[in-house]
């Protein structure tokens, strides 16, 4: 006689989920499906379930990451990075030191910066770019949360037009006064071509994104039949938010707590247009 197992019985199925600090943010809801399938014929209706993680994780606070992030489809000019910094320490960080050292296929000689939280002493060698932080006096995490923090944007342009399968990793290290570095995860940027036509279609007609110029609100229409991850930045690079638009999905955004100036909309693929709130 076979031993059948009863259809009341219970498993544990453990998930281990990695959430890119690039794409999401302490306090955000994420919304995880899970589907079970079997190797028989079952009514498969009751296996499906889902559930709403509210992200407590924590992340290191020393990051660097670009725009466009990840990999992209389009030729490309110049890409921009910030590097973020926290003094985590137990007392106030007089000096901090940030080096990068830009990739090959970003010469020196074409760096921009486009701003800073503090000011800063700047200096090239090679393909090393340093600032200097004299004197910035930031204050423990634990004492100022809003005083404790730094950061650095700049612009790097290409020196050639990335080819299929091109890659560009890039990391900083901070120096918080006679500490050891801190070295920060790997900005990348991988050129991929497609086949795919989605990913050929511009932002501007897979997403509707009205008015612009605006003042008061900002709709974003979905126009395409596949759901589109959009990330805004302000001209600094600084995340302004990130959110999903489902299929034909609309969504209104308050712009009247924006500053006033240029915006930048980025969808998964690194596409993207500009928008002025006035």
């Amino acid at each position: 006689m076979n031993n059948i197992e009863p259809y009341n019985n219970n498993e544990i199925i453990k998930l281990n989920v990695v959430y890119p600090y690039s794409k999401y943010s302490l306090g955000e809801k994420v919304r995880h499906h899970v589907q079970l399938t079997t190797t028989f014929d079952e009514d498969t209706m009751d296996n499906r379930d889902s559930i709403v993680q509210l992200l407590v994780y924590s992340r290191d606070p020393n990051a660097k990451r670009s725009i466009p992030e990840g990999r992209v489809t389009k030729n490309l000019k110049s890409i921009r990075y910030r590097i973020d910094f926290q003094n985590e320490g137990t007392d106030d960080a007089r000096t901090v030191t940030v080096v990068d050292t830009l990739n090959l296929k970003l010469p020196v000689f074409e760096f921009q910066m486009i701003g800073s939280s503090h000011p800063y002493t700047l200096s090239l060698k090679g393909n090393v770019v340093t600032w200097k932080f004299n004197n910035i006096n930031l204050s423990p995490k634990t004492v100022n949360e809003a005083l404790s923090k730094g950061f650095v944007v700049f612009e790097a342009k290409l020196r050639s037009t990335l080819r299929n399968g091109d890659s560009i990793f890039n990391n900083a290290a901070i120096y918080f006064d006679y500490n050891a570095p801190i070295f920060t995860d790997k900005a990348t940027v991988i050129m991929e071509e497609t086949t795919d036509e989605f990913n050929d279609v511009s932002i501007f007609s897979s997403v509707k994104v009205y008015p612009n110029p605006t003042q008061r609100n900002l709709h974003f229409q979905n126009q395409s039949n596949r759901l589109q991850s959009l990330t805004i930045y302000d001209a600094k690079g600084a995340k302004i938010k990130e959110f999903d638009l489902n299929l034909e999905e609309l969504i209104t955004l308050s712009t009247e707590s924006w500053a006033k100036g240029i915006y930048i909309i980025v969808n998964a693929h690194g596409k993207g247009m500009k928008i002025i709130v006035e």
